[in-house]
């Protein structure tokens, strides 16, 4: 869970581009190779005119969490 989940939400959320100030992801269990399903849940938790705050988690096809991540995303062009 990383760019992929974050930067697609902050372009919908404030219709600009966006940079990442900073990510921290901390991985709660390993996901095997052979597991073909990771569900991953991103809401933002604040907005502001130049960022967003938001949180992750990623979880197995058991629905049991296997990571979990905060971004700093700042707001650019225009």
């Amino acid at each position: 869970m990383n760019q992929e989940a974050f930067g697609p939400l902050s372009y919908m959320v404030a219709q600009k581009p966006c940079i990442s100030l900073y990510i921290n992801t901390s991985y709660v269990r390993p996901v095997p190779c052979s597991q073909s399903l990771i569900t991953v849940e991103v809401v933002v938790k604040e907005k502001t005119k130049k960022f967003l705050f938001m949180d992750g988690e990623a979880r197995n096809a058991e629905g049991k969490l296997v990571a979990t991540a905060t971004t700093q995303m700042m707001v650019v062009g225009e």
